[in-house]
């Protein structure tokens, strides 16, 4: 990533922010903690990085089981929060995603070690469950 038509440039560390984004070249797991919009967000599918290749199969069973809630984040104990609130969410308790599908949720390598669920890979598990 160029720098050349982006004048808001910061280094923090190894990371460096163009604009709005954050750019990691040796860091898999990036945190942010406030509203992140973007036009395009691509995850790498290439088959040359991938081995043992299954179908995944049960995809239906799986998400007849799936719970989503409303919620809104504890801001009083968990201030990096504090941006969303008083924006009600709808979403999954990782806890409970990890009992059925445990490959969609990361644990942070932190103190708290929250956990967080991969929305993004959600989307075949949902598309084979449609077909």
């Amino acid at each position: 990533m160029g720098n050349d038509d982006v004048t808001d440039v910061k280094t923090y560390g190894s990371l460096t922010l163009f604009g709005g984004s954050i750019y990691s070249p040796t860091s898999a797991h990036i945190y942010v903690h406030a509203s992140h919009r973007a036009y395009d967000y691509a995850t790498f599918s290439d088959r040359r990085v991938k081995k043992n290749i299954q179908n995944f199969e049960g995809a239906l069973e799986k998400v007849l089981q799936l719970q989503a809630h409303t919620y809104n984040y504890k801001v009083e104990e968990y201030p990096e929060f504090d941006a969303l609130k008083d924006q009600p969410q709808i979403g999954f308790i990782a806890q409970e995603l990890e009992e059925l599908l445990p490959e969609l949720v990361a644990t942070a390598d932190t103190e708290v070690a929250l956990k967080s669920v991969k929305y993004g890979q959600l989307t075949p598990v949902l598309v084979e469950a449609i077909k």
